[in-house]
């Protein structure tokens, strides 16, 4: 029991705490880097994601015009064909 308290075996516990503090510290300084990282990367996708949410609308909007129209025009299938097409 009393090896324990021997000065040169306090010595290297608490070098190596300093060591295990250190790299506690240093994994928390890199965990919060990649943190800021991952916050820049969700931003840009939400920013791209309401980019997509704009243009599908728009064109949302454009396949809506263009299917009024389809419907707005005769059709040209002939009425004993019409009854199989639907």
């Amino acid at each position: 029991m009393a090896g324990i308290f021997l000065p040169y075996i306090q010595a290297g516990f608490a070098g190596f705490s300093l060591i295990l503090l250190t790299l506690v510290f240093w994994m928390v300084k890199k965990l919060l880097e990649v943190i800021g990282n991952n916050n820049k990367v969700i931003t840009s996708n939400t920013d791209t994601i309401n980019t997509l949410i704009t243009q599908s609308r728009d064109e949302m909007g454009v396949l809506t015009k263009i299917n009024d129209r389809l419907l707005l025009r005769p059709c040209m299938l002939p009425e004993e064909r019409r009854s199989a097409v639907r």
